[in-house]
């Protein structure tokens, strides 16, 4: 659940099946209804809450408009088409200086615990970085 950057009545909820809902709480109804085609992990609105991206399990990510059911456009998939590289988390912001969205998203290979970060400025990867996982042993 993301509560909408400009109008507080508006919440984002987001179901694990990849069903979205842009719900309006004043009026205790739904004001518009996104359906992706992968499982959902998270959710980002751009700071004017136009807009949003939505990640899912199969490394992907999808624009949306807040006014539309349908994606501004396809899938994109910055790791390529691994399934076990999930984006499990996604930030984005709208720079005033470039104009571009900027996509932060973090990732992780379960079978290698390699996790990845990236950041996306409009359709270029301009940061990508990635670590080996560290493991912890409390007694």
């Amino acid at each position: 659940m993301l509560l909408h950057p400009q109008e507080n009545e508006k919440i984002l909820i987001g179901y694990a099946r990849g069903l979205i809902v842009l719900w309006d709480r004043s009026a205790t109804a739904a004001c518009q209804t996104y359906v992706g085609t992968q499982q959902l992990e998270a959710l980002s609105f751009r700071n004017d809450g136009s807009e949003f991206v939505s990640a899912h399990n199969d490394g992907s990510y999808v624009m949306w408009s807040t006014s539309r059911s349908e994606p501004l456009e396809p899938p994109n998939m910055p790791y390529g088409p691994y399934a076990c590289k999930a984006i499990t988390n996604v930030l984005w912001r709208h720079t005033t200086r470039y104009l571009l969205p900027i996509k932060f998203c973090y990732s992780r290979c379960v079978s290698s615990r390699i996790f990845y970060f990236s950041a996306i400025a409009g359709s270029s990867l301009v940061v990508e970085c990635q670590g080996l996982a560290m493991e912890t042993n409390s007694q």
